[in-house]
Order: structure tokens, then C-alpha cells, then sequence
């Protein structure tokens, strides 16, 4: 039984393969079906076993805290918070293990209700305490052409919720051996694949560049694009603005003709604010807004407990959303994109392109933490039906269509911009 639990856990959290995220659901189901008497060991073997593989799975995390100060400055207490918060749907499924029924659990339906009960509740309360939703399983799905598409008709929970059900279902019916019910499943996945997306149209695109900048630059020359999307914090010259419209100057971003939608720090008294400020190529800023989802880590406390340096950043107040030329777009900084409500703010009616302004820092340069903030970012515009431009100074530049597509992207490089070769359509 051990055995199985370590390697459905680790199956389970595996990134880069979505049949290995279902094996390990299934498997974990399967094992947690069992009639075993002895739940107390059940629920150890589930816990450390989940507890060791989220770890490794999440490996970056420890990486790139060290970006944000982490060390003498940093409180261990919230760190302890945030990793027992990023694991906490494993403690309850790990609880309901300890305390059901035996009779109960064993029955094929049981699981199938409380797993994907206990996930929500852990999921729910991830993102009371960290400020970001993650959706951990749900991201190891990115590349399911099905799962993207009903996402879009009923967003990231639901049909969190419904896989997980399918999932479980399915390791109860093994469990049990029920053919019947299994061949029904079968069937139900099969006709899955013809869920159609909500919306196809990518022209939002059409003339937008999103930058993938290693390090703070303030140039970028001979770029054929009409909006410029930079990274989070890229601009280093001081700024202490208003939000809202704005005429002030900064360091011209280009030398073409566009309009350039950039990350900065803007000074507020003694405190700072990560922002993002649309400008004209030769740089005259024109519009500016702080933040307002602040992340957990680096940026604000919480409970009194803080990790980073700079965790007091003053939140901003106004709408994310600008106009450029006829576009009204949508404007997003670094983790605002795992808020629901901000990513709901950004998008109202009239909003085709959504920019995401990233910094990724936390994830460093782990290629499992550029993942998944992509496939964050491939849900995301599933979800509200817009187009996304990203850009990144450490992780995933990219352009994304309203249906899931990554029509271009950029992994790695100081300074390379994802651009259509072509135009969507």
C-alpha cells in the first residue's frame, strides 16, 4: 500500500504529462478505496506520501524565495504558513481518511464524493492565505484539448470538480468491479472530445508583441508591433505617480512607432507600489495603475507574518482596464492573474486582449514553475474568452488565443518577443 501511494502521488503531480495526472488520481483513489482497517496508517501513508511529492514537485519554491530576501529577513512562520496552505486539500483528504466510516469509504460512490470535496475545501482555503488560486491538478491538464474547452463553458472549478469525479469514480468502479459503470465513463470521456471551445476568434492578437527579458532593460529597437507588452518591474528609472491618466516622462522603451505597456515601481511617500504604465515609444506615459491583488510572498503580510524584503507594497485602487487607440484592454500584474476577481475585473464586456505584466520570480529558472504559470495563463483565457499576451523576465513569454491555442511563445533568451508569424483567426 505504500508503494502505491508514493507512486500515484508522484504520477499524480507530474507536470508535463496529462495521462501521468490522471493515472496518479486514479491510483490515489484506488488506493484510498480499499477497505483498510487500520486508517490511522492510511492516512499517514496518504499525507507523507502527497507531502513528499508536492515537494519535489514544487521544488522551484525554495529557489526562488531566495529572490525575495529570503534568509535573516525572512519569517519562518509564514513560510511554514504557506507550505502547510499549499498542501492543505492533502491534510483534509488525509483527516476524512482518518475519520470515515470504513463501510462507508469502501463503497464505489464514496470516494468519488469526498476527494473531490476535500480538494475544493483545500483549494478554498489556499487561496484565503496565499491570495492566488492555483488549481494544482487542473494545470497538469493544460494540453487536453477537452478540459480547456469546458473550462471555457464553466470555468476552472467546475470542471476541477468534475474530473476529479470522474477520476474517482473510476477507482471505485475498478475497485469494485463494476464493467458496467466503467464502459458508461468510457463512452462519456469519448463524447467529451467534441466540446467545442466558447470562443475561437485569436485577431486580438494581430500586431501584439509580448517581451521575455532576463534582466531590467529600457530599449528595445526594431520591433514591428503596435502594443509592446514588457515584463513586471522592467522600467528602473523613479517614478511617484497618480493612478489613472497621467502626462510625466520615462525612458523611451523603443524606437518604433508603439504603444508600450510596462512594469515599474511607483513611490508613494515611503512606501512602493509594482505597477504598470502604458507609454508612447519616445516616453511619455500615459496611464498607470498599482497592483491590487498583492501576492503573500514578497509583497504582502499576512496575519502579522510576512516573507520578503519588500512585503508592505501599497495596493492600488483603480480598474485594470485602459484604452489604447480603439482597444480597451486589460491589464494584469504578475500573480493578479491567479485571482479570480481581478481576472473577472479585467475582462468586462468589451475586453477582447488581456496582458499579463510577469515577473516569475518565485519559480526562478525551474522549468516546472515556467510551466505552470503558462498553463495558468492557457486556462486563465480560456476561462473569461479573451486573448492573452504575457511577457516574463524569468519565465514564459508568450501570445495565447481565447480557446487555449499558445500561438507563440518564448522560453528562454535576454530579450526575445513572442509575435505572430501569421494572423489568427
Amino acid at each position: 500500500m505504500a508503494v502505491l501511494f508514493v507512486a500515484s502521488l508522484a504520477l499524480g503531480f507530474a507536470v508535463r504529462s496529462p495521462i501521468l495526472g490522471w493515472i496518479g488520481l486514479v491510483l490515489t483513489a484506488y488506493a484510498v478505496a480499499q477497505p483498510l482497517e487500520n486508517r490511522a496508517v492510511h492516512a499517514a501513508l496518504l499525507l507523507a506520501s502527497s507531502v513528499g511529492a508536492a515537494l519535489l514537485r514544487y521544488g522551484f519554491v525554495w529557489k526562488g524565495l531566495r529572490l525575495f530576501g529570503a534568509g535573516a529577513d525572512t519569517d519562518l512562520a509564514a513560510l511554514s504558513l504557506g507550505v502547510s496552505a499549499g498542501l492543505v486539500d492533502r491534510w483534509v483528504i488525509a483527516a476524512v481518511v482518518l475519520v470515515a466510516p470504513v463501510r462507508w469509504r469502501a463503497r464505489s460512490w464514496g470516494v468519488a464524493i469526498w476527494m473531490p470535496a476535500a480538494w475544493l475545501v483545500g483549494e478554498r482555503c489556499m487561496a484565503s492565505i496565499m491570495l492566488m488560486e492555483l488549481n494544482g491538478w487542473l494545470l497538469t491538464q493544460a494540453r487536453v484539448p477537452p478540459i480547456v474547452h469546458l473550462v471555457s463553458w464553466v470555468g476552472q472549478t467546475a470542471t476541477a470538480l468534475v474530473a476529479l469525479t470522474i477520476g474517482c469514480i473510476v477507482a471505485g468502479v475498478l475497485a469494485h468491479r463494476r464493467a458496467n459503470v466503467l464502459a458508461s465513463l468510457l463512452v462519456a470521456a469519448a463524447l467529451s472530445f467534441a466540446i467545442p471551445p466558447r470562443r475561437r476568434d485569436a485577431s486580438a492578437l494581430n500586431g501584439v508583441a509580448a517581451l521575455r527579458l532576463q534582466r531590467r532593460a529600457e530599449h528595445v529597437r526594431g520591433l514591428d508591433a503596435s502594443v509592446v507588452v514588457w515584463p513586471e518591474a522592467v522600467s528602473t528609472r523613479p517614478l511617484s505617480l497618480e493612478e489613472g491618466p497621467v502626462d510625466a516622462s520615462v525612458a523611451p522603451p523603443g524606437d518604433a512607432p508603439s504603444t508600450h505597456i510596462l512594469g515599474a515601481v511607483n513611490h508613494r511617500g515611503e512606501r512602493a507600489q509594482n505597477s504598470a504604465i502604458v507609454a508612447t515609444h519616445d516616453g511619455r506615459a500615459l496611464w498607470h495603475r498599482a497592483k491590487i491583488s498583492l501576492a503573500a510572498v514578497g509583497e504582502a503580510s499576512r496575519f502579522g507574518l510576512r516573507v520578503g524584503a519588500s512585503a508592505d507594497l501599497l495596493p492600488g485602487a483603480i480598474e485594470p482596464v485602459v484604452s489604447v487607440g480603439e482597444r480597451r484592454i486589460g491589464v494584469l500584474i504578475c500573480s493578479e492573474l491567479l485571482d479570480r476577481t481581478m481576472r473577472e475585473r479585467a475582462t468586462p464586456e468589451g475586453v477582447e486582449l488581456l496582458v499579463v505584466l510577469a515577473g516569475d520570480a518565485i519559480t526562478g529558472d525551474h522549468p516546472a514553475g515556467r510551466e505552470l504559470m503558462l498553463n495558468a495563463a492557457i486556462f486563465a483565457a480560456a476561462e473569461q474568452s479573451v486573448s492573452i499576451a504575457r511577457a516574463s523576465s524569468r519565465g514564459v513569454a508568450a501570445l495565447i488565443g481565447p480557446d487555449g491555442t499558445v500561438y507563440a511563445r518564448v522560453d528562454d533568451g535576454h530579450l526575445r518577443a513572442a509575435s505572430l508569424p501569421t494572423s489568427p483567426r
